[in-house]
């Protein structure tokens, strides 16, 4: 009798040992070596998984997921649907190849807040219509460190299925540090009532800069803050502000200070339904004008400076404090 008990202490010993390799920890691993098997036991530090998607898997919500070291990190799309950072260290490389018809990551989780540090997220076709992160659910999203390259052609005109780098279309608070994003349809485009602040973005060669521009079924007001960033050779706007453009019953807002645009077609622009304030900041050499106003508000206070453009303003300018440098 006693031996037998033995055997099934033993039994029942192996058996939690085995339910708790399932279960999910607050800091899990991938690296270049590591293989998706070791989600069996939680892809640790000397274990570490070799994707992104079988890492979540068994990270707690809230947890964090580490790189280890560079390699890629796919296969795309990276479903978040839990609080979780994803966080790569300074001089390691971790990307995500997309292909066509598919998101780079997708955020989407009730309440949830996620952190992405340090990513580069790159489309495998830049004519697709898919967009490099797109949150359409949650509460908070920070962006920091990360590179976002080739989401729809920036010859291809805007429209609400065009392709973007970085779509925010949802009441979420968002900060977005130290990233660029070039050579997409929409660079970052926010709707959805997101509140939103850049702070050090750059905006290159897409084809709309930083839009705070609603979708179709908008009923929520959006504001975007930007902060010593860049917007620069973008076919469209480099920042622009659109309202009623897109949906009928939201309206937009752009908060600007020290801010540089340059080489776009339109610089800081707004149209019904948007609303810009701008503040110590610098349009120059964007090809048809600097400070366009087609139909919404333009606020624009003293120490802006528009130069090397053909056309210096378009509409009313509502000057808020003194002259402006023109």
């Amino acid at each position: 009798m006693m031996r037998s008990r033995s055997v099934q202490g033993l039994v029942l010993l192996a058996a939690l040992a085995a339910a708790g390799a399932s279960q999910a920890v607050p800091r899990t691993f991938v690296a270049s070596y590591g293989t998706d098997a070791n989600a069996a036991s939680n892809c640790g530090p000397t274990a570490p998984c070799r994707s992104f998607n079988s890492a979540l898997s068994v990270t707690s919500p809230g947890g964090e997921l580490i790189v280890v070291d560079s390699a890629g990190y796919g296969p795309a799309p990276v479903n978040i649907t839990q609080s979780v950072s994803i966080i790569v260290p300074d001089g390691v490389y971790a990307g995500i190849a997309v292909p066509p018809g598919v998101d780079g990551i997708d955020v989407n989780g009730a309440g949830i807040d996620v952190v992405l540090r340090g990513l580069a997220i790159n489309s495998e076709s830049p004519a697709g219509t898919n967009r490099g992160i797109y949150m359409s659910n949650g509460a908070r999203l920070t962006i920091e460190g990360c590179a976002v390259t080739g989401f729809g052609s920036p010859a291809a005109g805007y429209s609400d299925t065009t392709g973007a780098g970085i779509h925010i279309n949802t009441q979420a608070s968002v900060l977005i540090k130290d990233t660029i994003v070039r050579n997409s349809n929409w660079g970052l485009r926010f709707g959805g009532g997101a509140l939103a602040t850049l702070v050090r973005v750059m905006a290159i060669g897409n084809r709309e800069g930083i839009a705070a521009a609603g979708s179709a079924a908008d009923t929520m007001n959006t504001v975007v803050t930007v902060s010593d960033s860049l917007s620069s050779n973008n076919a469209g706007a480099g920042y622009w502000s659109a309202g009623t453009v897109f949906c009928t019953t939201c309206s937009s807002m752009l908060v600007l200070r020290r801010v540089e645009s340059a080489l776009n077609g339109w610089g800081i622009y707004t149209e019904p339904g948007g609303t810009v304030y701008v503040s110590a900041s610098h349009s120059t050499t964007d090809t048809d004008c600097g400070l366009c106003n087609f139909g919404g508000t333009l606020n624009s206070s003293n120490d802006n400076v528009v130069d090397n453009t053909s056309v210096l303003t378009t509409g009313t300018i509502t000057n808020v404090a003194g002259s402006n440098t023109f």
